[in-house]
């Protein structure tokens, strides 16, 4: 009887082999990448925390501790959180308070700074990667990734200070995972820019929908710096009293501001509600009708002005990078959607919920109501009990609206898109990729063709040779 013959392993999966060069690349390479975002932001909170005023020096609160406020607050640009929570043993004038309170919302500013800290540093590692397999790009991607979550999740572990009895909650997990995802995403994109052309190339239907795309994103970029940059200038100039406080606030969350300002100008209202125990509760929302009290009608004249301008610069980027109208409509229909995006983004809540525990050990007296002015029961009209005078709740948010924002931002897109591309015809400068309203050739025959997507807009001309070699 012959021997059983030794069974021979079978040829690996392509996922086992992408995972094992992704394992065994080049990991000093990825870490050049992501310590450009992790020490961007490190270095912006050590400088943040530097402010401080005379409140904050009569509590006594160090540096260091402003610093790691300062870091989890920038975390939330990448998806951590911001909440602080009081131990039974906290007291403030006079009473012992426990609960916590959360600030939701996105710092687009820390956002972009994460994200052009990874286009620069990615571009720049992109001549030193070696093309050793297609999916190169993809592993790199996968390895800075990595690295920029795990980098997150030690800054937000860090960014967790205490203060007699108050501790500040980063959710390290949350910035773990939003980090890996989003860092992978931007770094995918730049790594594997050369290869996506390429295969772009033979695909006319691919490569309308890829163009459409970029095209939007840079408009929505460019439309939004546009509206932060009159937004600045704006609050700046109405103000009666302005301090460097002031100013540094403000850019901070200047995005934020641009984007909220941009709803407002294309007619979106925007909504503020609060909810503070039943002392105080209510909505209001901020559109045309409030502005025109501010300055008799000049404030919604310049608002209409500011629209416009953010409409005319939409259209032109549009006009310019497009091949034909279809690429334009659908370019003006992903920037309407990327624009609902970010300013659903741009808004910010805050819940806060907190008891006296020495009221419950002794059976309701000396609670928080007798402190704030009296009792109160009931609930806060958003699902919260808040007991008999011993707790107290607050909620307050403040978006736009998104629904008037999806009309009007059909309305103004669409209209800048269409206009545009005539106001050139007019002068001479040609419609949907140069061409004028119709077709023709010249210098820039077609975003396709000599002068247009593979030579100008995303070749050589733009992004240079040595960048993809």
């Amino acid at each position: 009887m012959p021997p059983p013959q030794p069974v021979q392993p079978g040829p690996p999966s392509p996922l086992g082999m992408f995972l094992a060069r992704t394992v065994k690349g080049d990991w000093l390479g990825a870490l050049r990448v992501a310590g450009w975002p992790l020490g961007l932001l490190l270095v912006a909170a050590c400088l943040l925390g530097i402010w401080s005023n005379d409140d904050i020096d009569d509590l006594d609160i160090g540096w260091g501790t402003r610093m790691r406020v300062a870091l989890a607050a920038l975390l939330q640009g990448i998806g951590g959180g911001f909440g602080v929570s009081a131990d039974p043993d906290y007291q403030t004038n006079g009473a012992r308070i426990a609960g916590e309170a959360e600030v939701s919302g996105l710092p687009l500013l820390a956002t972009a700074i994460w994200i052009g800290a990874l286009v620069v540093a990615s571009r720049f590692e992109l001549r030193r990667l070696a093309p050793a397999s297609p999916s190169a790009g993809f592993e790199a991607a996968l390895r800075i990734g990595a690295l920029c979550g795990l980098g997150g999740l030690a800054l937000g572990l860090y960014a967790s200070p205490s203060y007699e009895g108050l501790e500040l909650e980063s959710s390290p997990g949350l910035t773990l995972l939003w980090a890996f995802l989003l860092s992978t995403f931007v770094a995918a994109l730049v790594l594997t820019r050369g290869g996506t052309d390429a295969w772009l190339a033979a695909r006319p239907g691919a490569r309308a929908v890829t163009g459409a795309l970029r095209t939007a994103g840079l408009a929505l970029v460019c439309v939004i710096a546009l509206a932060s940059v009159v937004m600045f200038v704006v609050l700046l100039a109405s103000a009666d009293d302005v301090d460097a406080d002031d100013v540094w606030a403000l850019v901070a969350m200047l995005p934020n501001v641009g984007t909220l300002g941009l709803a407002l100008a294309w007619g979106a209202p925007i909504d503020v509600k609060w909810n503070i125990t039943q002392w105080n509760a209510g909505r209001e929302s901020f559109g045309y009708g409030e502005l025109n009290d501010l300055a008799h009608g000049w404030a919604v004249v310049g608002a209409l002005a500011g629209g416009l301008a953010c409409a005319l610069l939409l259209g032109t980027l549009v006009a310019r990078r497009s091949a034909d109208r279809r690429e334009q409509l659908l370019a003006a229909g992903l920037f309407v959607l990327g624009l609902l995006l970010v300013a659903a983004l741009a808004g910010a809540s805050f819940d806060a919920g907190f008891r006296n525990p020495t009221a419950e050990i002794d059976g309701g007296s000396g609670g928080l109501g007798d402190d704030y002015g009296g009792g109160y029961e009931g609930g806060d009209g958003y699902g919260n009990d808040l007991g008999s005078g011993d707790s107290f709740a607050a909620h307050g948010e403040v978006a736009a609206g998104i629904a008037e924002l999806l009309l009007f931002a059909l309305l103004w897109s669409y209209g800048g898109t269409l206009l545009v591309p005539f106001i050139r015809a007019q002068f001479g400068k040609g419609g949907p990729g140069g061409t004028g309203l119709g077709g023709g050739t010249g210098p820039g025959a077609g975003a396709y063709g000599p002068g247009g997507y593979g030579a100008a807009a995303y070749g050589a001309g733009a992004y240079g040779t040595p960048a993809y070699g």
